[in-house]
């Protein structure tokens, strides 16, 4: 599946392991989200906002686990020489951040749809006080 065009030509390569649960995450959070807006059933509400921690855990996970290999990669002198340790610190931090930059991506696009979500909903129970 590439999916580059939406996160990017080595967004996903280079984010490694972690990507792939928080792109997970993150869809379902949309379009659980999304049918909230549509609908504004509460369960759903719930879910979103669970949804919402799982994702947030696992993308600072994903690139806390990105920036240890990194660190662990670049402790042996072997393989990290010290001409190359700056260009490879920054390479591995760089790609450590993939993670959690496209879980916050997608956590602020599903937490827009659930404010919507919750603004459609006041205004239906607005209404209905109303008569």
């Amino acid at each position: 599946m590439d999916l580059s065009w939406i996160f990017g030509s080595d967004a996903l390569r280079e984010g490694g392991w972690g990507m792939y649960p928080v792109i997970l995450l993150g869809i379902l959070l949309i379009v659980t989200s999304g049918r909230y807006a549509f609908d504004g059933e509460p369960v759903r509400l719930r879910f979103a906002m669970a949804l919402s921690v799982t994702l947030l855990v696992f993308s600072v996970g994903g690139s806390l686990a990105g920036v240890a290999k990194t660190l662990w990669f670049l402790e042996d002198a072997t393989r990290a020489p010290a001409a190359q340790f700056p260009h490879l610190l920054a390479e591995g931090l760089k790609e450590s951040t993939r993670p959690c930059g496209t879980g916050l991506a997608l956590l602020g696009f599903g937490l827009v749809l659930v404010t919507i979500g919750v603004y459609r909903v006041g205004l239906r129970e607005l209404r209905a006080a109303r008569g």
